[in-house]
């Protein structure tokens, strides 16, 4: 949705078109960085869009959209939400219905446009926009959130990115008593504060049997994970499962750690979550983790998956990564 609500601002003047490059900041703090390219065409618009979020870990996890596409709106017709926002303004529309949001009914809301800035809600949550003199625009603020894409002339390097990011460390995981090995797991849930609304999320592990054909290709990569970062064994086990005919996509997380060394201040060894990506493999009776980092088979409970690192809503995740990452975790329910 977030950076869906970005581009939704794109065309908020007549005909704009270019490229702009922006910093995302989170909290005031450079997280990530955006490029938009954008052009009108006959009876509609075209749009391009790339985005990463550093979430951290070592080596350093991302996640990472990129889209593009156009639309001709048609009278009564629900529109994306990249487009809704311009679309709404150039046709005098005050709401419009919001087309492929999750569950439907979604809406955006233009409550205030006074020159060049623009403000509202879109899915029920507030934003405000300054658009520049060429069209696009030059500030997105989701203020509840804490979520700003600012444009900017240079960007940060993936490495400084990657560096300011990993400075974090591991994040300390209390209520996990001694002697518990996670991945004994079956069942875990971990509640979150200090970031806003308190967050909670869970994991179990699955029992199904795995199918031999999957398990085989889990192994495979498991040999040659060797050395490897996290992110690349999934995507490479992602591909060999969709080319088998499996439905299958790379998520992000966290893995619990039971006893590792926590940074300065703390400086003590102490279970944590690390950030890091693994397989969610779809099957008939639900989704399935398979990690060839840590092992070959069925993963176990350790793991909590916040989203797709890829595609749609990957800038959601790590977002969800990060507001986790400025919390107190504590592990509420296992078994």
């Amino acid at each position: 949705m977030i950076s869906s609500l970005f581009i939704a601002l794109l065309a908020a003047l007549p005909a704009p078109s270019g490229v702009r490059r922006y910093e995302l900041l989170v909290g005031g703090r450079a997280v990530g960085r955006a490029e938009l390219r954008l052009e009108g065409e006959a009876g509609g618009l075209r749009y391009g869009w790339r985005a990463a979020i550093a979430i951290g870990g070592r080596p350093c996890l991302w996640a990472r959209e990129a889209r593009e596409g156009g639309v001709r709106p048609r009278e009564g017709a629900p529109l994306p939400e990249e487009v809704a926002l311009p679309l709404a303004l150039a046709r005098g529309l005050r709401e419009v219905d919001l087309a492929g949001t999750a569950g439907g009914g979604g809406r955006l809301v233009v409550e205030r446009v006074s020159g060049r800035e623009a403000s509202g809600t879109v899915l029920g949550e507030p934003f405000h926009a300054r658009i520049g003199t060429d069209g696009l625009p030059e500030i997105f603020e989701l203020p509840r959130l804490g979520v700003v894409y600012r444009a900017a002339a240079s960007l940060e390097g993936s490495d400084a990115l990657c560096r300011a990011a990993s400075l974090r460390g591991p994040l300390p995981v209390a209520g996990l008593p001694s002697g518990i090995d996670p991945r004994w797991l079956r069942v875990a849930r971990f509640r979150a504060v200090g970031a806003g609304a308190p967050l909670e999320a869970g994991t179990v592990r699955s029992e199904l049997p795995l199918d031999p054909r999957a398990a085989a290709l889990v192994r495979a990569a498991a040999e040659r994970s060797a050395g490897r970062d996290c992110q690349a064994v999934a995507k490479e086990l992602r591909d060999a499962l969709v080319q088998a005919g499996f439905q299958a996509k790379v998520v992000g997380g966290f893995l619990l750690d039971r006893e590792a060394e926590v940074p300065a201040p703390l400086a003590v060894r102490a279970p944590v979550l690390w950030p890091h990506a693994w397989v969610e493999l779809a099957t008939p009776r639900g989704p399935v983790a398979l990690d060839s980092t840590t092992g070959e088979g069925l993963a176990d409970a350790g793991r909590l998956a916040l989203g797709p690192l890829e595609g749609e809503r990957a800038l959601e995740t790590g977002l969800a990564l990060l507001r986790w990452r400025a919390a107190r975790v504590t592990l509420v329910e296992f078994r």
